[in-house]
């Protein structure tokens, strides 16, 4: 693997600015004979004596004058470094995307190396394997860009002072998303970066249910990533055809509506066309698309169509691809759960998920954690649990109960949400029907 000098100088100008670059866990592993100009090789070394911390130009030229005899390779060093102080940064993201997988590459090559080189020398495989081991876990490092977060707990009381009154003085900057649900609303308050997770056994209507959390927080004004898994594009828009016209899904997909309804839809979805709040489906392949690649697809939207999301629906968690595989399970979806969390916290933006119970649950009246199996990850990294529940009576009856599991920032005030579905027109709840009225005063309408 090549890396060419253009990566180099954009990466290393990034560093210099103090850019983008600074926050990614790989300096720990850069090393001086990763790059092929002489000048950029003896500026690294400069960086890490200094732990990383910027060089003003000046200083460099100083350092310059110590180190360089050679005038004419001076002036050389100094021209070089001096355009990455001026360089205007123009595919920035990219290069350290690629510097970043170079490095992963070269971190592995170079250990595998020594690996090998250490069995010939001592004939002990159970310390090659352990080197193995370290290389593969380093550049997984590297290119899951995982940092430790720090803080000084007395010197930032200042900060989280400030913090708190900006919240405090300006909501809008992470406003709350609302269910759309009364007795859900009235105990929880829904903001980034939490992960909200909706529980049930098969057929259990949670893919509806996050169909409704893309409708209700599309009228609230956000912008909506809606990621499907299992469903196909064409399922997922046909629910929210239905919600958003209020008319039964079949009548819709079918288009079996009289000229009235046609029209009606037709002036709705235009109107809907008009809002600056997006929704986005992107179809995902279950089990093979991993939570990283679906952060490469937004940070594609963000610069072709200047599209973040404010509110991002994952549909399902258990069929979701692992980072980082493993042979069981329920570490694999451990690993899922912590991804989004990573994702979450990357655009402070809530994630609506779901995931399946034990088959034997469905038999179940009232769910409850020893439904879940044994992954422990999922429970504590998620910041509100929902379970779906539904007696045979109570399906009978078009009735479900969402039932809060554990909530981390609120109390549990009413343990039992009772909702009359309509499932016909892909209601989880009746309610939804009144939720289009925010659209009106939100767009002015």
């Amino acid at each position: 693997m090549r890396i060419t000098a253009k990566i180099e100088s954009e990466f290393l100008a990034s560093l210099l600015k103090r850019s983008v670059a600074l926050d990614f866990a790989i300096l720990d592993y850069v090393d001086p004979g990763y790059f092929s100009v002489d000048s950029y090789k003896w500026l690294v070394k400069k960086l890490k004596e200094r732990q990383w911390a910027p060089l003003a130009f000046d200083f460099v030229d100083q350092l310059l004058l110590e180190d360089i005899k050679d005038d004419e390779k001076r002036n050389v060093f100094r021209n070089q470094i001096w355009e990455l102080f001026v360089r205007d940064l123009t595919f920035e993201d990219d290069a350290v995307a690629k510097f970043k997988a170079f490095i992963a590459y070269s971190v592995v090559k170079s250990e595998v190396k020594s690996s090998f080189d250490g069995f010939e020398r001592s004939s002990r495989v159970d310390f090659m394997i352990d080197q193995l081991g370290k290389a593969v876990k380093d550049a997984s490092d590297v290119i899951r860009n995982e940092t430790f977060e720090h803080s000084d707990y007395a010197a930032n009381y200042d900060n989280r002072v400030q913090e708190r009154k900006q919240n405090r003085d300006h909501p809008e900057l992470n406003p709350i998303v609302r269910f759309g649900i009364e007795g859900l609303d009235m105990q929880f308050e829904i903001k980034g970066p939490m992960i909200i997770d909706f529980f049930a056994p098969f057929k259990r209507y949670k893919s509806i249910a996050l169909n409704h959390m893309g409708f209700a927080s599309l009228v609230q004004g956000f912008n909506v990533l809606h990621v499907v898994y299992e469903n196909t594009i064409d399922l997922t828009e046909s629910r929210y055809d239905a919600l958003f016209s209020q008319l039964s899904y079949d009548r819709v997909t079918s288009l079996a509506l009289n000229q009235d309804e046609k029209d009606t839809m037709d002036r709705l979805f235009g109107w809907i066309n008009l809002w600056p709040s997006r929704l986005k489906i992107l179809k995902c392949v279950p089990k093979k698309t991993t939570i990283d690649e679906v952060v490469e697809f937004i940070e594609k939207l963000r610069v072709r169509e200047n599209f973040v999301p404010d509110v991002i629906i994952i549909d399902y968690l258990n069929i979701v691809a692992p980072s980082v595989w493993d042979k069981e399970e329920r570490l694999r979806q451990g690993t899922v759960v912590w991804d989004m969390k990573r994702m979450a916290d990357k655009y402070n933006a809530p994630v609506f998920t779901a995931s399946q119970a034990k088959m034997e649950a469905v038999k179940a009246e009232r769910l409850d954690q020893s439904h879940r199996g044994k992954s422990i990850d999922i429970s504590q990294s998620v910041n509100l649990s929902i379970a779906l529940d539904q007696t045979p009576e109570e399906r009978e009856e078009g009735i479900l109960v969402f039932s809060p599991m554990f909530s981390r920032e609120n109390p549990i005030i009413v343990p039992e949400v009772v909702v009359d579905t309509q499932l016909d027109k892909m209601q989880i709840c009746r309610e939804a029907k009144d939720l289009i009225k925010l659209a009106y005063s939100n767009y002015n309408v």
